[in-house]
């Protein structure tokens, strides 16, 4: 298997702005560029106003919150097209989708990409954060995020005169055929090294798929595992060598990872040579694949509740390990709540010397209950590597005895597991 890294969606050349990393939300947007290539300006029968973010907020309301200016009835590109939820009308049959021509389609050509590779999309995102009701971008938080992925199926020679299934036709490579070496890479249905997963998707936000190096200002310096480097006879196209033709350093190597001051130019980097990076790909999808439903994108976990996919992220979302002075940390634990009126509050844990801190549960209860409420519908917590936890018996105990309903809250214990809090407090002692 040969694993592809593949730059996609706007970037200061197409579109001219960053996509959007939605903080609080854990959200990917990856916004496709404009159709707007002189060869190849065309109806791509797709406006921004025609995808969907979620069921009421269109990619052209998101855009324009954020200020971006002039895409009001511009045709949208949207390739590689892998999320079944950005549109209402998908045809029968539809399959993720990723179309690619001229000297970029050569590249994948001359280097033997073939069915059972591995695309791993990554592009430009800036954070945003929602400022009195509005989406506003956070400066100085550029940075190179791989967002989705795509298994090839099978591949397309795209003929301008060739009959196809009429769910293909709405991608712009199959309805505006007047392009180079013009092709079609079509998704498996599901990946051949894990079948329950389907063949493509997008990501939601986590560590680590941020490809550039977190104390780098420049998003092309990236920080990854260190069988990366040339030193471990991995080959990345664009990236072969130590040193470029003008002797400038593209590869450092340390003990625990490597730098690659990536290269601006080529669309798609073919990795071969290692194994590990086969496995670090795969490793890559597999943790952090969404299930896409209808209309609705959420982190995948196999529980008797949806409800906790959403939680899971809020609790993920606050996340931030820091120290607050010699005696005293925080945020190394997120929680969140879900109370009877539907909304969720959040909390961290705090750490201090003579154990005056508390959980992160005790913090979301604590804020749930300044809001003036007492009923926990649903609770989750989330370590800094992503496990859930279970609440400690001091925390079970406080939430029991702070609504008589409590007893009945559902917890999430594990991954796939969602128990009562009464089945985690067998003996009460009220009785």
């Amino acid at each position: 298997m040969k694993v592809i890294l593949s730059r996609k969606g706007f970037d200061s050349g197409a579109g001219g702005y960053p996509s959007p990393f939605f903080v609080k939300e854990g959200r990917l947007l990856s916004l496709p560029i404009p159709e707007e290539n002189k060869i190849y300006t065309a109806d791509t029968g797709r406006t921004y106003s025609d995808l969907l973010f979620d069921d009421d907020t269109t990619y052209f309301h998101i855009m324009d919150q954020l200020g971006m200016k002039n895409f009001t009835g511009k045709n949208a590109h949207l390739d590689p097209d892998i999320n079944q939820n950005v549109l209402k009308d998908r045809k029968p049959g539809w399959k993720g989708l990723f179309g690619q021509c001229d000297a970029a389609q050569q590249h994948l050509c001359n280097n033997h990409v073939r069915p059972g590779d591995l695309f791993l999309f990554f592009g430009w995102f800036r954070d945003v954060k929602e400022i009195v009701g509005k989406y506003k971008y956070v400066s100085g938080t550029d940075k190179h995020i791989i967002w989705g992925y795509m298994q090839i199926g099978e591949i397309d020679s795209v003929g301008q005169t060739s009959i196809y299934e009429s769910w293909k036709l709405d991608h712009p490579h199959y309805r505006n055929r007047n392009r180079v070496s013009n092709t079609g890479y079509i998704a498996r249905e599901s990946l051949d090294f894990n079948p329950e997963i389907p063949g493509c998707g997008v990501f939601n936000y986590d560590d680590s798929l941020v490809l550039t190096d977190p104390t780098q200002r420049n998003r092309t310096v990236w920080r990854l595992p260190k069988f990366f480097h040339p030193d471990y006879e991995t080959k990345m196209t664009y990236h072969e060598y130590i040193f470029n033709s003008g002797n400038k350093q593209v590869w450092e190597s340390y003990d625990d990872h490597c730098i690659l001051h990536s290269v601006c130019k080529g669309q798609e980097f073919v990795i071969t040579g290692n194994d590990k990076v086969v496995e670090w790909a795969k490793k890559t999808v597999t943790q952090n694949c969404i299930h896409q439903n209808k209309h609705i994108v959420t982190k995948p976990m196999t529980t008797i509740d949806t409800n906790f996919d959403e939680l899971y992220m809020k609790a993920k979302s606050v996340i931030n390990p820091h120290r607050l002075s010699e005696y005293a940390e925080a945020g190394g634990v997120g929680a969140a709540i879900l109370d009877e009126s539907g909304n969720v509050y959040t909390g961290v844990c705090i750490d201090t010397a003579c154990s005056m801190g508390f959980c992160a549960e005790h913090a979301a209860a604590a804020a749930m209950i300044t809001a003036g409420e007492s009923r926990v519908l649903r609770i989750i917590a989330v370590g800094s590597d992503g496990r859930i936890m279970p609440p400690c018996g001091r925390c079970r105990e406080f939430i029991s005895q702070i609504h008589n309903d409590n007893l009945n809250s559902k917890v999430m214990v594990d991954e796939g597991t969602v128990v009562t809090l009464r089945e985690l407090l067998p003996y009460d002692w009220r009785k």
